[in-house]
């Protein structure tokens, strides 16, 4: 009896993996076939193009010796990714970093001023306010069904509200709240809204709902961004006595409330280990899709490696909440000092 229980069992269990590795199998093909022939939103460039009107050579770099590019170069990079951006005075020069690797280094002309630093960098990062909103629908166009509801309501699941304090301090210095707009044409604009009733919904929401934020330093601007099933987007543009030192301290204090936040959230929600089946049976049909290939698997690795929400499933707390904090201090440009 005891054994025909337990072949009974391996065969519901194996009949169970076999049906979540043909689930996620044609999760991979759909997923594929949306991002083909997906409608994109080119990213903007407009403001970057009006910086390089003001610089004089633009210089390429990959691990060796700079080469002189032409401008178009750099642009056709930018409507194809984000990128870092800072100035430095003292040199006068505009560095423009993809992925930490691709770097171009503007040399601007000679009667370029700092002050001219300081309105090209909000510039910039007004433009990258944008694009940001861009990246996130183009991803919902190429991943239409990969949005869905949370399974388990957080508050069934949490045993106290997340930590809002730090959220409630900045949101003291707020000067007005803008939400993101999409027209059919693929144009955004910002379209402020009440900042009282933002403030409350926001304090209201990230008791039980997660958030990221990146900062726009000289401009001003905190891009909160909720993890609820469209990614709902806040510009917080903040009063003009939040200087750029007072900006750094805001990030910081926010980061580790975030940290801790999604380390309680992770750590709580059953979903997660639902989640890590999946991902294991992905992977093996991945692994019986395609042979062996050294080289790729080294890549996804690093890839892998550079995932804060794989290192989240997996339990890599530390490794997740450094890459979190990475990516969020990502959009903090700085200026270096003007030697006298």
């Amino acid at each position: 009896m005891a054994d025909n229980i337990t072949s009974i069992t391996g065969a519901i269990d194996k009949k169970r993996k076999e049906d979540i590795a043909l689930a996620a199998e044609q999760g991979a093909n759909e997923a594929l076939n949306n991002a083909m022939n997906a409608d994109l939103i080119p990213l903007q460039t407009l403001q970057l193009s009006r910086v390089l009107a003001l610089s004089g050579d633009v210089y390429f770099s990959q691990y060796g010796s700079p080469e002189l590019v032409s401008n178009e170069q750099l642009l056709h990079a930018a409507s194809q990714q984000l990128y870092k951006f800072k100035y430095n005075d003292e040199t006068n020069t505009f560095l423009m970093s993809f992925d930490g690797e691709y770097n171009y280094t503007l040399m601007m002309n000679d009667a370029f001023t700092p002050e001219q630093g300081m309105e090209a960098l909000k510039m910039l990062e007004g433009e990258r306010r944008t694009n940001g909103v861009i990246v996130q629908e183009n991803g919902r166009r190429m991943l239409p069904g990969n949005v869905r509801e949370n399974k388990y309501a957080p508050k069934e699941f949490l045993p106290a509200p997340l930590k809002t304090d730090a959220l409630a301090m900045a949101l003291k210095f707020v000067e007005s709240v803008s939400q993101p707009k999409i027209d059919d044409l693929g144009r955004v604009g910002f379209d402020e809204i009440n900042v009282e009733q933002a403030v409350s919904e926001l304090l209201t929401r990230a008791q039980y709902e997660l958030f990221n934020i990146s900062t726009d330093i000289n401009s001003g601007y905190i891009n909160l961004t909720m993890s609820d099933d469209v990614g709902t987007h806040f510009a917080i543009n903040m009063k003009e006595s939040v200087d750029p030192g007072l900006m750094s301290k805001v990030t910081d204090v926010l980061m580790d409330e975030i940290t801790v936040n999604h380390a309680a959230y992770r750590e709580h929600n059953p979903e997660m280990n639902e989640i890590r089946m999946r991902m294991q049976a992905a992977a093996e049909s991945m692994k019986e899709m395609f042979p062996p290939d050294p080289e790729m698997d080294a890549y996804m690795r690093e890839v892998l490696d550079n995932d804060p929400e794989y290192q989240q499933i997996y339990g890599n707390d530390e490794r997740a909440d450094e890459l979190i904090s990475i990516q969020n201090s990502e959009n903090v440009t700085s200026i270096s000092p003007r030697r006298r």
